[in-house]
């Protein structure tokens, strides 16, 4: 059986159990099931049963014949609809309505016959009881206990005709032969049987035991009747009772023999009884009642005390061990039973303290001790195989078995609690020691289960809880719990600040994370704009290492529909199928995401990766009127099918985190929008990360602005009323703790997933990446193949383009020209950068310079007039004009027109010589009145720092790739206007982008070009090159 297999799989690799959940639907007498598992944190859901087989499962049954179904079409053949009708033993049911598949129609059919069939079957009509499956019961049993699994040797002893199958099991060291059967399966089961049955007998055999009375423990026992001294222990299958002092003349006339007897099916090492002065120890039966037992008040597992010196009976002999059936023996001690009242050591991996309650009933394999007057402690034995007890030696066997001793008898009280203090002491070292959420050996799941249940509310509410930089420090991280940290636009540590002093200040804060009490590591995160493809998210995965950044606010998933919008530039397309390949990033930044990964789980690669943000979600891209942060009105199917769309890709690449946007969609905030956060997201689409709110989102919600923080988490500045806040609403039952876990789960679950336990602190090892020759040659790159050449000469068969590299002399102007500022845009060392040298780079002018030959004369001029160009002779100009550096709501534009004097300078300019223009932009503007002035026009977005890629390609180093991915309207009049719509009328169209002919000669007859990569690609630099910038502005 695949269940078992899969049992079997999960004990080879030391995962935990699989865990099931089941569904059912359908009729109560024809029910349809369904089930989900998971295993080492993923999870996977088989769908259930058909309507159409349990109805044939149901007549099948009851001896009916099978049922029939008869298909009704309506419509025309392209769009027809279908009803079905059912018969069953002569009755017939019709699907309630019309459906677009026959196979809808006849289910919805069979449905509806289950519902109306007699519920009741006579006797003879049940459904026989499946006999046990030994086989599974046995490799559980082996699984539970950690015995290794049993091997079957199966023999076929019969005629050719005829074949007799004998099984033998060999399970604990043990042989054990069942009946033969007809099958091989039958007579493996038959074997199985018996194993189990002989470990089950074991089992179930009772076994008296003596506890203290009255007398002995005074106060100790306080508060408990006589109808109440009797406790119930409920065992495991295969445990071992935990009495081990017999005494020759108890109460109720146990004697040696009686524990010889029981100790042949249950073999205890037992104290020599000889010299016992128990006078009165009362007999008390052990049940195996499984019950469940109360909470316990303090809780110590795996005690990893080291092993005490060997003890010695009262003849000064060891007691020899023997097994006598393969039941696990544990390791353990014996000692006299002394008139001083010492009892034998033994074995724990569990020290609980109960309260006495009347009903106590305790764990399985527990032993009862009084440990106050309303207390008790109960010491577990571990269930060990007597082979690994015996090969357990030196720090393992202490690991394996730790020892702790247990008193008995007349003792003074003070010195039995202080040996039971002493007890609880060590054991709580050996929980020090050894906690789950620290090993990564174990499951994500089960190290964030165990976390989880450590942490005190405090703990949680600043895991919740993301800072900015400039209140951080690691008293405020240590003292409040917070959980990450964030460095807005421009937020640095000091102007340009190095390698070393980002890292110093990342690690001050982590230290201070690690020094609270579960020591859980913060995620540092920056807020940028994106980066480029695979290739480009690798170099600022990089980039973000050096300065010991964990987490990227980026990809930006918008999809852009209307240019006014300020921050149009951060979208890859008005056409979500361009966003959607644009996730790739997600994989240069986390990792190539395994094939079998679970869909909607985080993965990241290693600690030389960066957690990604997919951003904002949703629909922020749509608002009315391009206005920023406004209201995005729209359908469920353009939602989905627009501005949901990258989201599935995202989640499918392994996306850690998503941000939710200011906007709100159709009056909703989306910051308060359960339904989509919550119910798609999370439950709809299986994300399995963390969403965080953006900055200040919360605040833009509420009035006052902290008046209800029952919606997200990012509070950069005021966090101490947000965690007072939260607080108080937790305690008041506002929120639930349902939420807040669920929260802290998918938190704890990123820092797992991406090795912050084990390797939480930054260092300097990418400090020597930072502005390679080989990542400025990458960002080259990109450059060259973004630009998008929309006019190139006047005429098909006359191309001004490439440019001659000799010539007489080259106006260069235009504001653009030698301003590293704005080549980079919004986002660029600063939230709204600034112009000029901002950072370290190649100006388009300095580009141009030293891209042309020596001889050849290059002026510039930011903006010439007349008469300046009637004073001078060009051969041609390059102007190179734009927008200004803008950021979100400051972005806003309802003009969309260049900075000026730009329009101004184009005019000049092109009315007096031959030209090139160059539009240095976030997205689209008005050109149309000045494009008949010009002979090339070129859209180079936002470029950064390399403009030489820019040159690379008006002189012809390289050929034009790129294509328009969105659309450049006439006029704003039209706006919004995407591809696709109905009045679409573009001066240059979605997809548009013209290429070099080679075999015709440019303007000055170049030669022929060298395009080292002729693919096609859609691709917006929106100020991505900035990104690398911000790191590398120290460069000299």
């Amino acid at each position: 059986m695949y269940k078992s297999r899969l049992q079997e799989l999960c004990q080879q690799r030391l995962w935990a159990p699989p865990e099931y959940t089941h569904r059912r639907g359908g009729p109560d007498h024809a029910p349809l099931f369904g089930a989900t598992v998971s295993v080492n944190g993923a999870e996977f859901e088989n769908q259930p049963s058909s309507y159409k087989s349990q109805l044939q499962i149901y007549t099948q049954k009851r001896g009916k014949g099978l049922p029939l179904y008869q298909t009704i079409r309506q419509g025309p053949v392209h769009s027809s609809q279908f009803k079905s009708v059912v018969t069953v033993d002569g009755e017939a049911f019709e699907s309630p309505e019309y459906y677009h598949t026959v196979k809808e129609a006849e289910s919805a059919a069979a449905k509806l016959a289950l519902m109306s069939l007699p519920q009741e079957a006579s006797s003879t009509e049940q459904v026989p009881v499946q006999p046990l499956s030994y086989k599974n019961l046995l490799q559980e049993l082996a699984q539970k206990q950690g015995f290794t699994l049993p091997a079957y040797n199966t023999t076929s002893d019969g005629s050719v005709h005829v074949h007799i199958f004998k099984s033998t099991v060999t399970f604990q060291g043990e042989s054990y032969q069942g009946e033969p059967g007809n099958t091989k399966k039958q007579a493996e089961m038959n074997a199985a049987k018996v194993a189990f049955q002989h470990f089950e007998d074991g089992r179930n055999n009772v076994l008296s035991s003596t506890v203290l009375t009255r007398p002995h423990l005074e106060q100790g026992t306080a508060g408990l009747s006589a109808g109440q001294q009797q406790v119930k222990i409920a065992e495991p299958v295969n445990s071992v009772f935990q009495a081990s002092t017999a005494t020759n003349h108890s109460a109720s006339g146990a004697t040696d023999h009686d524990y010889h007897r029981l100790v042949a099916t249950n073999p205890l090492p037992l104290a020599d009884s000889a010299k016992s002065s128990d006078e009165d120890i009362e007999s008390c039966e052990l049940k195996d009642n499984k019950l469940a037992s109360p909470e316990p008040s303090t809780v110590a597992e795996e005690v990893n005390s080291a092993p005490g010196p060997e003890l010695k009976a009262s003849d000064g002999h060891r007691p020899e061990i023997k097994p006598s059936d393969g039941h696990p023996v544990p390791l353990a001690s014996t000692n006299a039973v002394h008139s001083t009242g010492c009892g034998c050591s033994l074995i724990t991996n569990r020290v609980q303290v109960y309260p006495r309650r009347p009903d106590l009933v305790l764990p399985e394999g527990a032993t009862l001790l009084p440990f106050s007057d309303d207390a008790w402690v109960a010491v577990s034995l571990p269930t060990l195989n007597h082979r690994d007890a015996e090969l357990a030696t030196g720090a393992d066997a202490g690991r394996i078995a730790p020892r702790v001793w247990l008193l008995r008898g007349m003792i003074c009280r003070k010195i039995y609690l202080v040996c039971l203090l002493l007890l609880l002491h060590f054991a709580s070292m050996g929980d020090a020691a050894y906690m789950k959420y620290k090993d990564p050996k174990q499951p994500t799941n089960t190290r964030v289960k165990d976390l989880i249940s450590r942490m005190t509310l405090a703990e949680k509410i600043g895991q919740m809880t993301q800072i900015e930089r400039e209140v951080a420090s690691a008293d405020v991280m240590k003292n409040y719990f917070i959980g990450s940290v964030l460095s807005g636009g421009g937020s640095v540590p000091a102007p340009q600040a190095t390698p070393a002093i980002w890292v110093n200040i990342v690690n001050e804060f982590q230290k201070g994370a690690l020094s609270t009490r579960l020591g859980i590591p913060m995620i540092y995160g920056i807020d940028a704009v994106h980066g480029i493809l695979t290739s480009l998210g690798g170099l600022v995965k990089q980039l973000l290492l050096k300065y010991g950044q964990q987490a990227f606010h980026i990809p930006l998933l918008h999809v852009c529909r209307d240019p006014r919008w300020g921050r149009c530039y951060e979208s890859y397309s008005e056409d979500h199928r361009i966003v959607q390949q644009m996730t790739d990033i997600i994989l240069g930044l986390q990792g190539e995401i395994p094939i079998n990964h679970t869909k909607g789980v985080p993965y990241i690669a290693g600690k030389d990766k960066v957690a990604a943000c997919a951003k904002h979600f949703v629909g922020d891209g749509g608002t009315h009127n391009g206005i920023n942060e406004n209201n995005t009105i729209i359908d469920e199917h353009g939602l989905l099918g627009i501005h949901m769309a990258p989201y599935y890709d995202a989640i499918i690449k392994g996306v850690a985190t998503v941000m939710v946007s200011y906007s709100s969609l159709n009056g909703v905030k989306m910051h308060a929008n359960n339904d989509l956060v919550t119910g798609y997201l999370k439950s709809k689409l299986h994300f399995r990360g963390f969403v965080i709110s953006d900055w200040l989102g919360i605040d833009r919600i509420t009035s006052p602005p902290d008046a209800n923080y029952t919606y997200s988490v990012m509070v950069p500045y005021h966090y101490t009323d947000y965690i007072n806040n939260v607080t108080s609403l937790v305690k008041k039952g506002v929120i639930s703790m349902s939420r807040i876990d669920d929260a802290v789960r998918r938190i704890l679950r990123v820092k797992f997933t991406m090795g912050l336990f084990e390797s939480p602190l930054a260092d300097l090892s990418f400090s020597d990446q930072l502005g390679k020759k080989e990542h400025r040659e990458l960002a080259r790159e990109a450059v060259r193949k973004s630009l998008v050449l929309l006019k190139n000469g006047n005429s098909p068969n006359q191309q001004f383009l490439p440019l001659p590299k000799k010539a007489r002399s080259i106006l260069v102007a235009g504001s653009h020209a030698d301003n590293l500022g704005y080549q980079c845009g919004g986002w660029s060392i600063k939230w709204f950068a600034a112009s000029g040298d901002i950072t370290v780079g190649t100006t388009i002018l300095d580009a141009i310079k030293s891209t042309v030959a020596d001889s050849t004369h290059v002026v510039y001029s930011e903006n010439p007039d007349e008469s300046f160009m009637k004073e001078n002779d060009f051969s041609f100009a390059i102007v190179v004009v734009g927008e200004p550096p803008y950021a979100e709501t400051v972005g806003d534009s309802t003009e969309l027109t260049i900075l000026d004097p730009g329009t101004d300078t184009i005019r000049t300019v092109c009315s007096t010589v031959k030209c090139a223009v160059v539009i240095i932009s976030g997205r689209p503007v008005v050109i149309e009145p000045y494009l008949p002035m010009m002979e090339a026009l070129v859209a180079a977005w936002l470029p950064g720092t390399e403009g030489q890629g820019i040159a690379d390609l008006l002189f012809g180093d390289y050929g034009f790739t790129g294509k328009l991915p969105r659309t450049w309207f006439k006029s704003v009049d039209q706006l919004p206007m995407n591809v696709g719509d109905p009045h679409y009328d573009p001066l240059f169209p979605f997809d548009f982008g013209l290429t070099i002919n080679s075999s015709q000669p440019g303007f000055s007859g170049a030669e022929q070009l060298r395009d080292r990569n002729g693919r096609t690609i859609y691709l917006v630099l929106s100020s991505v090159l900035s990104v690398i910038l911000i790191h590398s502005s120290i460069l000299a």
